[in-house]
């Protein structure tokens, strides 16, 4: 059975760079696309942990490392579910380049530079 990186963010795989998809094979040699919920401004805190539980029940079961882009409290709520399950989480890192055209208008164009792991609280 492959190992899968599971890529729970709103950034399809299909559009990362090359270094970015051969980051992820170093975790996994499938790379599964999870899109995650849309987080409620309003919910509590223990709405966000329920969804979290509720949402960790559709991860594959080969999964061995995720990358998470979420909303910052779903994320940590899902990273300690999972890290719980035996699985890596890593957040993307990039660096970003600001690109100012004649008329003050901007663009950013951000780079991968690497996976970095979510370290869990030891005792």
């Amino acid at each position: 059975m492959n190992k899968i990186f599971l890529n729970i963010s709103n950034h399809p795989s299909k559009n990362w760079s090359p270094e970015q998809t051969k980051a992820a094979h170093l975790h996994g040699e499938l790379i599964v696309d999870m899109k995650p919920p849309l987080i409620d401004p309003g919910a509590s805190a223990e709405d966000i942990f329920n969804l979290a539980q509720e949402f960790i029940l559709s991860v594959p079961e080969n999964t061995r490392c995720a990358m998470i882009s979420t909303e910052y409290t779903f994320t940590f709520a899902l990273v300690s579910l999972l890290q719980k399950n035996g699985i890596t989480c890593v957040a993307a890192t990039t660096e970003r380049t600001i690109l100012e055209d004649k008329n003050g208008v901007k663009t950013s164009i951000f780079s991968f530079i690497q996976f970095r792991e979510f370290l869990s609280l030891r005792n």
